[in-house]
């Protein structure tokens, strides 16, 4: 793997280098902070999958917002990498003069 900007950093100055090794031991904190939210994240959509399977619900819908979306946009992910007896389709629509978003689920 490699770096852009790594290699000719290490090659230049000493000072580059330890610019270089200063900013990633800034960046250590919120990397490893980013790993553990990504790992619950996804872990709390793998759950509201299996609850909506268990639940044998047929969609799920919200007023829209980027979050909402995101996560929608996960569970159909999950989904189809669970290959489970499942099908999921993401729409967009407009109700009421509202944007909605819903997952349709299906069994297959």
């Amino acid at each position: 793997m490699t770096i852009p900007g790594f290699s000719s950093a290490l090659q230049r100055s000493p000072e580059a280098r330890c610019a270089l090794r200063t900013n990633l031991m800034l960046m250590r904190d919120y990397r490893l902070l980013r790993t553990v939210n990504k790992s619950l994240y996804c872990s709390a959509a793998g759950a509201l999958v299996t609850l909506a399977a268990a639940k044998r619900l047929r969609y799920i819908q919200t007023p829209f917002t980027p979050e909402y979306f995101h996560v929608f946009h996960t569970m159909e992910g999950i989904i189809r990498r669970r290959r489970l007896a499942l099908s999921a389709q993401l729409n967009l629509y407009e109700e009421k003069g509202e944007l909605m978003v819903r997952l349709a689920l299906a069994g297959r």
